[in-house]
């Protein structure tokens, strides 16, 4: 299946979170998505399509270092 995002970021600003080895969504999609729409992007190398049950830790310590950087 394919989809299509919006040609145009949302106004909040956007973190997109994405596993390398997820097998429902390719992560090149988020690769594209957050370039499109200029928005900071993380990969997690070895986590699949759940990140919060795959590595809780990665995504909480991701969100927070991606806040900081926001104030």
């Amino acid at each position: 299946a394919r989809s299509r995002g919006p040609g145009e970021a949302p106004a909040p600003p956007v973190f997109i979170l994405s596993g390398a080895q997820d097998a429902l969504v390719d992560s090149r999609g988020s690769q594209r998505l957050a370039a499109a729409w200029q928005a900071s992007l993380a990969i997690h190398p070895s986590a699949g399509h759940d990140l919060p049950l795959d590595d809780a830790v990665w995504v909480a310590t991701q969100v927070g270092q991606w806040r900081r950087k926001l104030h």
